[in-house]
């Protein structure tokens, strides 16, 4: 395992350029997926905050949330591509590399107006993503669509059940997340 971040950071350029490599060359040290998993769980906070509010619960709610994300998604693409006779692939790496694309989102509450390039990042990020998984995995982006969509399914069910821990621990407030839902609506 390797903990170079020098390495990450080409690793990371490289995918945006859509030049992937054989899964593994996606093996990072513990030091370094420990400190993806936090920055990435520091963007989902980030994210949640104009509907959760602010406070030490939906920070933590982030870093949750952030690991669901990237466990659900590497257990989707691996099963799902597995099943349409692709050999299995420990896209661990791959998968927090990809999902730790996501880091530029930190400078989006200094720069609102950027909101739009944003977007476009995420955007650019899907693709390489998609992409990649159907490289290293030799398989069709159609199936590969697949796995996005019962990750997507997974997320959704996890994420209402994790909302609903939360709500019942008392770390959120249903009710505040209802009325900034639609606050936000109403923008």
């Amino acid at each position: 395992m390797d903990i170079n971040l020098l390495k990450l950071l080409r690793d990371a350029r490289d995918v945006l350029l859509f030049r992937f490599y054989p899964i593994d060359h996606y093996r990072y040290g513990l030091p370094v997926m420990l400190m993806l998993m936090v920055a990435v769980g520091v963007v989902n906070a980030l994210m949640l905050k104009p509907m959760l509010g602010n406070g030490q619960s939906v920070m933590m709610l982030g870093f949750v949330f952030a690991l669901l994300k990237w466990l659900l998604l590497t257990r989707a693409t691996t099963g799902i591509l597995q099943y349409f006779g692709s050999p299995r692939i420990p896209f661990l790496g791959y998968a927090l590399l990809t999902e730790s694309l996501v880091l530029p989102l930190l400078l989006l509450p200094y720069f609102p107006e950027m909101a739009m390039i944003f977007q476009l990042w995420n955007l650019w990020i899907f693709w390489a993503q998609l992409i990649g998984f159907a490289r290293i995995s030799q398989q069709p982006i159609s199936k590969v669509l697949i796995a996005y969509v019962v990750y997507f399914i997974l997320v959704m069910a996890f994420g209402l059940i994790m909302l609903g821990l939360f709500n019942l621990g008392g770390w959120l407030d249903i009710t505040e997340l209802q009325k900034n839902i639609e606050k936000l609506m109403k923008q």
